[in-house]
This record gives C-alpha cells, structure tokens and sequence, in this order.
C-alpha cells in the first residue's frame, strides 16, 4: 500500500518530511537494528552470507564499496583513493600491464577471511596492495598470500610522485 512519499512521487507532487516525523522514522530504524544486531546469530548469518557473495560475485568486491579514501574513477576503472590511482598512472606511463585483480585469497586473522589485493600484473605475475596505513591484519593477509605480492607504501608513492619509482 502506498504511502504518502510513494503518491506524492508518482503523481510529481513535491513532498517533504516534517522534522517530527523525520525523527520518529529515526528512532524506530535504530530500535530495530539494535533489536536485530543483539542477536549474536544475526552477525553471524550476515557474515556467512556477504562471505557467500563475495565468492560467488568475486567483481562486487570493488574499490568502490570497501575502505575509508576518496572513490575516484579513471578511464571507467574505480580507484579506492588517489594512491591507487597514482600507481595505476606509473604503469601506464612505464608500459606495464596492470588490471583490477577480482581474485581473492584466503587468510586466517580472527576466523577465516578472504583477501583481495588491488591489482595484477600479469606481465610479471605479480599482485600489488597500495596501503596507506598498515594493520596487525595486514600483516597477516601478506604473510599467508601464496603467490608474489608486491606492497605499494607511502615511500613507494613519494617516489612515484618524484619520478624514482622502479619496479
């Protein structure tokens, strides 16, 4: 049954919340996530089913919906921030084939995790992590990565922006 937002919507009509109603809206989705998240069965059957997703839809695990930087898109491929970008660029500039990696890795860091680093470089067979800031997790993830992981660091950035960059 439509409400009064949904009518005003199909008929073009302008509609605004009052404040009021606003915050009773508010309120009420706050009591009912707190209701639904106290149930530790909840977290749990959320975290096996985004685990589930990611595996099936390894490409809906993107730049654009993880992290705390800037999305930033270039040439139609999103970038997590300007350092990813900065080093997406130096390929280009430098000849070396480098793609979005959709492949994910597994890795255990408080329960069992999967782990995607943000680009490949097929040429070399190499996947890259561009980190800004580095976590126990992080150290993790890179000490379990099974294949050649190279770790793109503030250092390696300057040295981008500073022309000295080398592979």
């Amino acid at each position: 049954m439509p409400n009064q937002w949904t009518k005003a919507k199909e008929t073009g009509i302008p509609y605004h919340l009052k404040d009021d109603t606003r915050k009773k809206l508010s309120e009420s989705t706050k009591n009912l996530n707190q209701v639904r998240w106290s149930d530790p069965n909840n977290k749990i059957k959320q975290s096996v089913s985004m685990k589930r997703a990611v595996e099936k839809f390894p490409e809906s695990y993107t730049s654009s919906n993880r992290g705390r930087t800037k999305q930033i898109e270039y040439k139609g491929i999103k970038f997590q921030g300007s350092w990813e970008l900065d080093f997406y660029k130096w390929c280009e500039n430098n000849t070396v084939l480098c793609i979005r990696n959709t492949e994910g890795f597994r890795y255990t860091w408080k329960g069992e995790r999967t782990y995607f680093p943000d680009f490949y470089l097929p040429e070399q067979d190499t996947y890259v992590e561009v980190k800004g800031y580095k976590t126990d997790r992080d150290t993790a993830k890179w000490n379990q990565f099974p294949k050649r992981l190279l770790k793109i660091l503030k250092e390696d950035i300057i040295k981008i922006h500073q022309n000295n960059f080398v592979l």
